[in-house]
């Protein structure tokens, strides 16, 4: 019997149906193994996600710690052979003013770590001893870090990074915090170790179970004039960490950004330190309020690198890493704990909460005088007028230039007739290398000056005859003048 046509072809379009359902999906998972094979390459190749063939994919760029962050200064140049021989990896593709672009970093694995050697019990909590692997970008190794937890009340548990072997003793800050000794008998927190190979260590909070201090990310850095710690953050709701002028309250985590805090008389303007610093912040943990506290004690100069993830990296170049968390858990039972430790703030007198006028260059009596009647010719309440450091002789401390200043001490007498302040602002450096300067030679009539040790080898043009110590110091105001100065 002949075979229908329409059978045959019912049968061929079957078969070429089945065929192709066996032959495809065989094909598309060797062209995916053949892709992973080639991005498991490129992974090698960098240590961080790669691409396949065509068009490489962007590498995941998040996460990555800076392992040259002084190169963001114009004088310094970053190459490839230089990362690599801190232990670090480069990434040359990395765009450094995109919000991602962390061009030299710490490797995930291998490179420096901090391996958990030996633990044991103190009075208020425990220390674990460590032991570096790999050497730091900066040599000065800590020649035996430690690890010590205190946990100091159910809302505060501090924490420290210390040399155990260092003579003499690391620079601490020589001003007493008052501490609770109460211990933990049911702790807001939980401390646990989560890598002992590579040092890192969370804390959780026990009602939420919110990780709220991560240093999982890597990078701890312990050396003599570079120390540095990150962690990972439990939300982008944090605020604090000044001072440094911005347009918000709450901090950027939207590009890797770095704040320097190195207290100094900088007026406000671009990224720089003001006038003070506090390593301190409160982080809004979750949408119930749950809100911590974290104190950094530590005098030295210091940066605050904020980036994507979101992480917060601390670096300082000196002392010890000294710090304090605090459970809250409400933003204002933070600040309660935080300012109970390091003292509450004065009480204010009530005439300093007025309207208060003050600027450097009047460059004379006449134009501060002319201030203060114009601010009382449109009826705007003052309570407060300041002389400048431009009041000053040729910039000498205690002094009243009087030939642009006479009779400012009789001008101020008669505001205070009319119950105004006044507040004289001094740049407290006296000057030594003037004849007959009268506060220099009183100092030295009853002993003031800080003096050099009698054992000290003092470096040249550094003393005067009574063994007070000098330097130097370039004034740039009205005048261009170097003076030595105690």
């Amino acid at each position: 019997m002949r075979p229908n046509r329409k059978t045959t072809i019912i049968v061929v379009v079957v078969g070429i149906v089945v065929l192709a359902a066996v032959i495809t999906p065989i094909v598309y998972f060797a062209a995916k193994e053949g892709n992973a094979d080639e991005q498991k390459e490129d992974d090698d190749d960098n240590g961080q996600g790669g691409g396949g063939g065509g068009e490489k994919p962007t590498p995941d760029r998040s996460g990555r710690i800076d392992c040259y962050p002084e190169a963001r200064s114009s004088n310094i140049t970053r190459t490839k052979e230089a990362c690599e021989k801190r232990g670090c990896l480069f990434d040359s593709e990395a765009d450094t003013n995109n919000s991602l672009g962390v061009v030299c970093f710490y490797p995930a694995e291998g490179g420096l770590g901090y391996s958990l050697t030996r633990e044991e019990k103190t009075q208020q909590g425990f220390r674990l001893y460590l032991e570096a692997s790999g050497r730091s970008p900066f040599g000065g190794d800590f020649r035996k870090p430690v690890l010590d937890v205190h946990l100091l009340s159910n809302n505060l548990i501090r924490f420290t990074l210390d040399d155990f072997y260092a003579s003499p003793r690391r620079y601490r800050v020589p001003v007493e915090m008052h501490l609770p000794n109460l211990g933990a008998d049911n702790p807001l927190y939980n401390f646990h170790v989560t890598n002992r190979s590579k040092l890192s260590f969370v804390i959780t909070r026990n009602s939420t179970g919110k990780v709220i201090f991560d240093t999982g990310p890597g990078g701890l850095v312990l050396s003599d004039q570079f120390l540095q710690l990150t962690t990972r953050l439990p939300s982008a709701d944090l605020y604090g960490l000044g001072e440094h002028s911005r347009r918000t309250f709450r901090r950027d985590f939207s590009k890797t950004h770095s704040w320097p805090a190195f207290s100094r008389d900088q007026p406000p303007g671009g990224d720089a330190n003001l006038y003070g610093v506090h390593p301190f912040y409160t982080c809004v943990e979750d949408a119930h309020g749950n809100t911590h506290g974290v104190f950094l004690l530590n005098s030295n100069a210091q940066e605050y690198e904020l980036s994507p993830g979101p992480m917060l990296t601390w670096r300082t170049i000196g002392g010890v890493l000294d710090f304090y968390v605090f459970l809250g858990p409400s933003p204002e039972n933070v600040v309660q704990q935080y300012t109970q430790m390091i003292g509450r703030p004065m009480m204010p007198p009530y005439w300093s909460l007025g309207f208060q006028l003050c600027r450097y260059g009047y460059n004379n009596l006449t134009n501060m005088q002319r201030a203060v009647e114009q601010t009382k010719s449109y009826d705007i309440p003052q309570d407060v007028q300041y002389a400048d450091i431009d009041h000053m002789n040729e910039s000498k401390i205690f002094t009243i230039d009087q030939v642009n200043f006479a009779g400012l001490a009789d001008y101020f007498d008669m505001l205070r007739a009319g119950g105004m302040r006044t507040i004289i602002i001094l740049d407290p450096c006296i000057i030594v290398n003037e004849t007959d300067y009268e506060p220099y030679e009183e100092m030295k009539k009853v002993k003031a000056n800080i003096v050099w040790p009698s054992d000290f080898d003092i470096p040249a043009n550094s003393s005067d005859e009574d063994g007070s110590m000098l330097g130097f110091v370039s004034l740039c105001f009205s005048l261009f003048i170097s003076v030595q100065i105690l």
